[in-house]
């Protein structure tokens, strides 16, 4: 029953990964707050450890009921922003 629970879970996060990333491709971000989401994610430190996995940058909004995705790698014009200012 465990090796099963295991594979449930993995693809599960594997579904939520898809999710984030079309997301984070069509919206520039990935918003979280459906219970079902957050439970997958488990607690902040659960959900940084798999948004750095995948390189996603994450923000827990006030409160620890959602969570937002980014990616991490930083645009061109945050590139340019960057380099300006230094």
């Amino acid at each position: 029953m465990g090796v099963v629970r295991n594979l449930y879970v993995i693809y599960e996060l594997r579904s939520l990964a898809a999710r984030i990333q079309k997301g984070i491709r069509e919206q520039g971000r990935y918003y979280v707050s459906a219970p079902a989401e957050m439970m997958q994610l488990g607690d902040l430190r659960q959900a940084t450890e798999y948004a750095r996995l995948h390189d996603w940058m994450l923000v827990s909004h006030i409160g620890g009921d959602n969570y937002e995705f980014f990616e991490a790698v930083p645009s061109p014009q945050q590139v340019l922003f960057s380099t300006v200012d230094g």
